[in-house]
């Protein structure tokens, strides 16, 4: 039930016919990079976007990404995966985008093809790293992987404590670059900002936006966020003596 209608995207390091099988079966949906050594045969082949045409169908992969120049190579491969009664098998795009270098970035998804185009497919699957680095800011910045407590509701409250506060500062911080499009506030500055200012903050942002008593705080706040160096914290940064959330959160 987890998995339904819900997307799933792997590195090679998760890459498992099995495991798509079973996505597939469930209603899922899965995005991965295909292996160099694929070896599936192209059963169908979707013309689709701009390029020379040629016949691809019933060549192996490695083959027609050698004959082919076209931008975005998209058909119908069969995975298989096990044996006798325990083999399974999904049927599933296969996705080729050619990149500046004129080499092709390949994808296997059972996403539909009238809502995923080629294209979209491989900015989609960019969105992974976007996801890891996420993650990391989170563990990181909220120095998740510090837990004082090993009770489930209490890691959870912690966690979801987290998430509220980086969601929180990650719109102020879009509020300040829209205001100053030349500077710089990485959300990492402003949740330790958040926990340096604490309470006071929270207060005067809760406030009415008009409300000449929300603005001290928040000042304070855009001042400090902002990266006084673009890529280095001077030693001065107040920001360095406070540069957790433990408590924070």
């Amino acid at each position: 039930r987890f998995c339904n209608r819900r997307l799933l995207l792997f590195d090679l390091g998760y890459y498992d016919f099995a495991i798509f099988h079973a996505l597939d079966k469930a209603g899922g949906y899965f995005l991965t990079r295909a292996k160099s050594n694929l070896s599936a045969t192209l059963l169908e082949v979707f013309e689709t976007g701009s390029g020379a045409h040629c016949n691809l169908v019933g060549m192996k992969v490695k083959h027609a990404l050698k004959r082919s120049k076209r931008k975005v190579i998209e058909g119908v491969v069969e995975l298989s995966s096990g044996k006798g009664k325990k083999k399974r098998t999904v049927r599933c795009r296969f996705v080729a985008v050619r990149n500046a270098e004129g080499k092709y970035h390949t994808y296997l998804t059972n996403l539909p093809l009238s809502t995923y185009p080629g294209e979209e497919v491989g900015q989609l699957y960019r969105m992974r790293w976007q996801v890891e680095k996420m993650y990391s800011h989170l563990k990181s910045d909220g120095h998740l992987e510090e837990q004082p407590s090993a009770k489930e509701h209490l890691v959870k409250l912690r966690i979801y404590a987290v998430l509220l506060a980086y969601g929180l500062v990650g719109r102020l911080c879009e509020r300040m670059r829209r205001k100053h499009p030349s500077g710089r506030y990485p959300v990492s500055r402003g949740m330790r900002t958040l926990a340096m200012l604490g309470q006071g903050l929270l207060e005067e942002i809760s406030l009415p936006w008009r409300s000449k008593k929300r603005r001290s705080s928040l000042d304070y706040f855009e001042q400090m966020t902002r990266d006084p160096n673009d890529f280095r914290e001077r030693p001065e940064d107040p920001l360095i003596r406070c540069s957790d959330l433990r408590y924070a959160a």
